[in-house]
């Protein structure tokens, strides 16, 4: 019984030892392809691109009908990555680089040399373009129907007091392109922006808002640039004569009052604003249209103010006229 005790202590050791070898064995294999594989290597790569672009009138993006071929190196584990992954590559070019191709009037390519700074931002720095083997890329982009339309800002901006949005709300682009089918671009006048909102505002606003999307319609852009000038102002008023337009020679015609209050808000660190820089006039045309009296009354008109004043007031809107 000794004996046999013995041999199996003996095996059950050797069989221990077999056991950490073994696993030595694989854990050394493990960090020399670690190794191995974090090393740079140079390999060749074949996409498809999906190119998009901003041709006006066709469609927006295009696969390419023919692959293009990369030379390029990098670490082992991300060639393995490269090589496992959707072998199509997406980019972005503006429509100067694309150059009509043959005569069918949907193909245009694409030159390597022009396409190679954006394959590298696609493929990320992990991997080295070291040249681009195909000469050109060509893509079918087919003929949309297409307008131009304005581009609408929805905004609801409120301000704290004593400021004011003093210009017209501005976009840039101002417009844009939509395209789809013909029946409903037709009928489309327009596109709109998402709602802004802003409260007790005290400074120009600006930034970038996103289109509204419309079902079955692709816009040129998706978003636009955005300046809503909200400056402070104080409130000032003068007295400015009126004066009398279209009167017929030889007659005598008298106004009253004769000078009237122009209220209006200014910009702070302006200049000065005086009575001369106000044309005010009483149209004696309008006299006209009313049954014969000699006493009768007619609406002012603003003929010029100022462009940096805002809200300008008359009081008031009215002038007795007599009819001498």
């Amino acid at each position: 019984m000794a004996r046999r005790s013995s041999i199996d202590n003996f095996y059950k050791k050797r069989g221990g030892d077999l056991f950490v070898l073994i696993f030595s064995l694989l854990l050394a294999f493990f960090m020399w392809s670690m190794y191995r594989l974090s090393l740079e290597y140079s390999s060749v790569f074949e996409y498809k691109v999906n190119l998009s672009t901003n041709l006006v009138g066709r469609s927006r993006s295009a696969v390419s009908q023919n692959s293009v071929i990369i030379r390029g190196s990098a670490s082992g584990f991300s060639i393995i990555q490269q090589k496992i992954e959707d072998n199509e590559i997406s980019i972005y070019m503006d429509s100067q680089y694309l150059k009509k191709e043959g005569a069918d009037g949907d193909l245009f390519g694409v030159n390597s040399n022009d396409i190679k700074g954006a394959l590298q931002s696609s493929l990320g720095s992990e991997f080295k373009i070291e040249s681009v083997v195909s000469d050109t890329l060509v893509f079918a982009f087919p003929k949309q129907s297409y307008k131009k339309v304005p581009v609408k800002l929805l905004s609801k901006v409120t301000c704290r007091p004593q400021f004011a949005v003093f210009s017209e709300i501005s976009t840039t682009p101002d417009s844009v392109y939509i395209y789809g089918e013909d029946d409903k671009i037709s009928t489309i006048d327009y596109v709109q922006t998402r709602n802004i909102r802003k409260n007790m505002a005290d400074s120009p606003i600006q930034g970038v808002v996103k289109l509204s999307e419309i079902e079955g319609i692709r816009f040129s852009e998706s978003e636009v640039y955005y300046s809503i000038d909200v400056q402070r102002y104080y409130e000032n008023s003068c007295q400015v004569s009126v004066s009398v337009v279209n009167d017929p020679m030889g007659s005598l015609v008298t106004i009253f009052p004769q000078e009237v209050t122009v209220t209006y808000w200014a910009l702070y660190r302006k200049r000065n604003i005086t009575p001369a820089d106000f044309s005010i006039v009483a149209d004696y045309s309008q006299l006209f249209n009313f049954a014969s009296s000699s006493e009768k009354n007619i609406r002012l008109e603003l003929l010029s103010a100022p462009e940096e004043l805002f809200n300008v007031r008359i009081v008031p809107q009215y002038v007795g006229c007599l009819v001498n």
